[in-house]
This record gives C-alpha cells, structure tokens and sequence, in this order.
C-alpha cells in the first residue's frame, strides 16, 4: 500500500489518495553525532552550533546557573566524568583518551606510547628488553603537557559546572563557581545565551571555540588552552564504568595497563554511545522516550514552518517546557499539521497544564520500527520509509499501535534548513508497535 505523506502524494500514488485517512508523520527521537576517526573529524552528522534562543541571564539568579547550563548544552546525559574520547592538536596529531574525572586521564598516542595521570603522579608505560612493561615517571614539561590535556578535556565535558557547590554573580555574565576540592572558578557565558564562552581555573584559562549541536544538547566541540593550543575533541562514549587498572601508575599494574587501550565494563551496566546513532536502511527496533507533542496547522513551506516553530517554543518555555527532538508533521483525515515534540524543562517538576485551546498529546516510551532511507529528498525517503514499515509490520504479524511517523533531521528551532540539508536530508520514518 502507498500513503501520501504530508509534503504531498508521489506521482504513482495520486489515485489513491481518496483512500487515506489517517497518518501520522512526526518527530520522535534524538540524535547526538556520529564519526570516529581521523578522517571525518569535521563530524558531518553534528554541526556548528547556531545560537541558542536568547535568554537575559543577568536577570536569573545565580544559583540556578549551573544547572541551567548544564541543561542547555547536555540535557539528559550524565556520567559525563567517566568518557571515552579524542583529541586532535593543532598539528592534527590524533589522542585517544578515557578519564575519571577530575583526576584520572589515560592518553594513547598515534606511535603506541601512553601516558596516565592519577590526582599527582604522571607516568608513561613502555615495552622494555624480553617484552617487560615499566612505568617512568614523565619529565616536568611532558607531565604539565599531560596535566593539561586533562583539563582540556575536563572543560569540554563543563566538569567544574557540573561539579559545582555554589554560584556567585561577578558580572552580567561573569560568575564564580566553588568547587568541592580546592578553588573556584570563573564561568563567563556568551552574551544572551547560556552556552559558555571561557572556564578559567586550577591555573587554566579556556575559552570554547565552538559547540556542536544535536536535537537535544550543545556539546564542546573545540577549545583553546595554553599550553596546547586549539583542539577539536570528539567525545565517543560517556558513563563507562572503567576497570580500576586502566588508570592505575604502580607497577603492579602494569601488564593489564598495557594489554588494551579499550575499557572494560560490567555486562549489563548501561552505556550512553555519543556517537552511535544507528541509522538503519532496513526497518529495526528500536526503544522511544516519553515526550509530549504540541501540534498545529502546517504552514506549508519550510520559512514559515521554522518561523511557528521559534514562536511556540517561545511560549513552550513560558511553561518551563523544552524542545524534544526535532519538529515534524502529522496528517489527520488528510490534512497536514506540523507537531512539536516537549519535555519538561525540570524532570521533577509539576505536570503541564496546557492553556485552553492547546492541542497537546502524551506519547509514552514505547518499542518502535525504525528505518532511514538512505537517498532520495524528503518526499522520496517518506514514502520509501512508509513502504518498508507497512511490509515488515505485515510479514512479522507485528501490531501498530501508532500511525506510521515520519522525522526530518532540521533544526526548525534555529531557522530554514540550509539548501544542502533539503537536497540530502536525514528522514527517520517510524512506527510504534505493540505486544
């Protein structure tokens, strides 16, 4: 069976578009980025960030400004101390790293040497006469080097916010951030926005170049810290539980430091995948999360779509409410409408009570099929996608328990897709489904 979708019904479809009646094309889901190796650093799949929507942060009380932030940029995501990651140096030289922040870090080089740091002691292990692992301790300038690139990555991942016992304005932007152990530092926002600007502390000074951003965070993508330089940082996997002598520098460790530059972790413990976003070209299952959606009439064009998108999450945020995903489509008794998907701003905050004449809808976590079309535009990979759903819920004798979904990767929140993001879209087509 052919469906029309809410851009239209393909050609060969037309003749039966008096037999539609009710389908559903909307946003659902999250995505972060994907890349994982030298060559694609540029990291297609995230892009710069565009700004944030405006917020007078000289008006919010300082107390609240970490978790603010720390809600801006990661969203749900936790277990940021404990990441998998890489570094590019300005000379493109490329590290592997995993931490436990804020005192363990584990750095592998291109030419096979590591080096580890524990709250004081850095060491680099090597391979000595007869296979033999040894430790040294490294010399004063590769030790700071080391020292350094923990910070770097310590900022990245906004550790001192997250980290943060109290909060005290210093400026219109400017605050002060105690830390459990040792000195505060100094958080400067960009001006109307809550993404930060520069984190100086424990003798650093960094100011983030630039964010990468996704459907649901704004993730430091590149920072600038003496005595490194400018870096571009990859964050791969957080919330690892890292097996102990990864980060260990006894020589009783050794042999297992040495063995793999991989971690290991508990069977069954979860792990958050930064950059895994399976993409499949054939329908799988996969899990949703709970969100809300907001849903209107379609604008029509893409201009207008992202103009009422910024206007509603405008007022969504009147409501301590915050986008969810990525905004879409629904068509219902063969008329378009465009769908916002929310969450709470607050996890634990009280329910939302939409204003009179709000159409909101609660959509529960729930298993879904999930495809993406791999070419095509946007028409072409809806239709395609619907195809693929409508079969192997047919073969597999699965239940439907949603109209079939559809999800275009552009970010309406910030302003019309750029023509090279029409013309090779990420389209995710879904379908909810039940025992």
């Amino acid at each position: 069976m052919l469906v029309r979708t809410a851009f239209g019904y393909p050609p060969e479809t037309r003749r039966l578009a008096n037999q539609l009646s009710r389908l559903c094309l909307l946003i659902v889901g999250s995505v972060l980025w994907a890349g994982c190796d030298q060559r694609d650093q540029a990291n297609t799949q995230g892009e710069p960030t565009a700004a944030p929507p405006a917020i007078d942060v000289s008006k919010l009380p300082a107390a609240e400004v970490p978790e603010r932030v720390l809600r801006e940029c990661h969203g749900e995501i936790r277990g940021m101390d404990r990441v998998a990651a890489r570094v590019w140096l300005p000379d493109q030289t490329m590290l592997k790293l995993f931490t436990r922040l804020p005192h363990d870090i584990r750095v592998a080089y291109p030419d096979g040497g590591v080096q580890i740091l524990d709250r004081s002691r850095a060491v680099g292990v090597r391979r000595g006469p007869g296979n033999q692992i040894a430790f040294e301790a490294l010399d004063p300038t590769a030790a700071e080097r080391l020292r350094a690139i923990r910070a770097l990555i310590d900022v990245a991942t906004l550790g001192p916010i997250r980290r943060a016992t109290a909060c005290e304005r210093l400026g219109p932007q400017v605050f002060q951030i105690s830390q459990p152990d040792g000195d505060p530092w100094q958080l400067t926002l960009q001006p109307d926005s809550l993404l930060v600007e520069r984190l100086s502390g424990n003798g650093y000074d960094a100011t983030i170049d630039e964010h990468l951003r996704t459907s649901v965070s704004r993730i430091v993508r590149r920072v600038t810290l003496a005595p490194l330089g400018t870096c571009t940082l990859r964050l791969h996997s957080v919330d690892f539980q890292f097996d102990d002598t990864l980060f260990r520098t006894q020589q009783q460790a050794a042999a297992r430091v040495v063995a793999t530059d991989k971690p290991t972790m508990p069977a069954g413990l979860p792990l958050i995948q930064m950059n895994r976003e399976l993409r499949p070209k054939t329908p799988k299952v996969s899990q949703t999360k709970e969100l809300w959606w907001l849903v209107m009439d379609d604008p029509g064009d893409w201009d207008k779509r992202s103009q009422v998108v910024q206007d509603q999450l405008a007022r969504l945020r009147e409501h301590d409410q915050k986008l969810a995903g990525f905004a879409g489509f629904l068509v219902e008794g063969g008329t378009a409408k465009l769908a916002i998907g929310f969450r709470k701003q607050d996890k634990d905050g009280p329910a939302f009570d939409p204003p009179n004449g709000w159409d909101v809808r609660h959509i529960p976590a729930q298993q879904a099929l999930v495809v993406f079309p791999p070419s095509g535009s946007v028409e072409d990979r809806i239709d395609v996608g619907t195809r693929q759903l409508q079969e192997q819920l047919l073969e597999q004798g699965l239940r439907a328990t949603s109209p079939i979904l559809a999800q275009p990767y552009f970010h309406l929140n910030e302003g019309l897709p750029p023509q090279s993001r029409l013309t090779n879209p990420v389209v995710r087509v879904s379908v909810h489904i039940g025992n």
